[in-house]
């Protein structure tokens, strides 16, 4: 990845792996994930110094980048993207500048819903990507999906260390221990064998990366 004078991000390359069984126990390479392998270039046009307007993304076997041309408000919240010239991002934000909802093509993917007490916390997450589901947050301990589903969660102020799923509707749930950096840049979690389970980093711009292994998995993916 590199960075100008200031931090913005110019060019980041990613790549992501398909591995599989070598037949010894271990893993091999087996191709690259054309959709998660790329190079990324920023363009800053606009007004704000530090909000790219214009990204080309190089592609695996592409001969030509594909352009993805950002836009924001007024507020410098970014209010969507059009990638290709076909496919349309719209993000909307409330008056405190939280995400109330998304849609790409018209199509309404995701909404939030936040009390009305003045603190912002949200309430009602419905989520349309496959199917619906809808998570409700009572509070910080306890979360239900669907309206069956009950997680709750444990705090050390206003750290999360703990998730669990309520027994009744998950035989023999794991705890899920979080173990994010003094920054909360990075997190990891892990379950109660001490395995780690999942990892996430938050990067500054648009890039938001998350992995997640699964112990029975026949194939695992790397990013580069």
């Amino acid at each position: 990845m590199e960075q100008d004078e200031i931090g913005n991000i110019l060019t980041k390359d990613q790549a992501s792996y398909r591995f599989v069984p070598d037949g010894s126990g271990g893993w091999r390479e087996d191709h690259a994930i054309r959709e998660q392998t790329y190079r990324s270039v920023y363009q800053y046009t606009g007004p704000r110094p530090h909000a790219p307007r214009h990204i080309d993304e190089h592609l695996v076997a592409e001969s030509m980048p594909w352009p993805r041309v950002m836009s924001y408000d007024a507020s410098g919240n970014q209010t969507g993207w059009v990638y290709r010239d076909a496919t349309r991002r719209t993000t909307a934000w409330n008056e405190e500048n939280r995400v109330s909802r998304v849609s790409q093509n018209g199509q309404e993917l995701s909404r939030v819903l936040y009390d009305g007490d003045g603190d912002g916390e949200r309430r009602v997450h419905l989520h349309r990507i496959s199917g619906e589901e809808e998570t409700a947050y009572h509070d910080q301990h306890l979360t239900l999906r669907d309206g069956r589903f009950i997680t709750e969660h444990i705090y050390a102020g206003q750290t999360r260390i703990a998730s669990k799923m309520d027994p009744d509707w998950f035989r023999d749930p794991p705890t899920i221990y979080y173990h994010p950096d003094h920054l909360g840049s990075t997190s990891f979690a892990s379950n109660d064998e001490q395995t780690r389970t999942g990892s996430g980093t938050r990067r500054r711009s648009t890039t938001t990366r998350t992995t997640w292994a699964a112990r029975a998995s026949r194939r695992t993916t790397s990013r580069r």
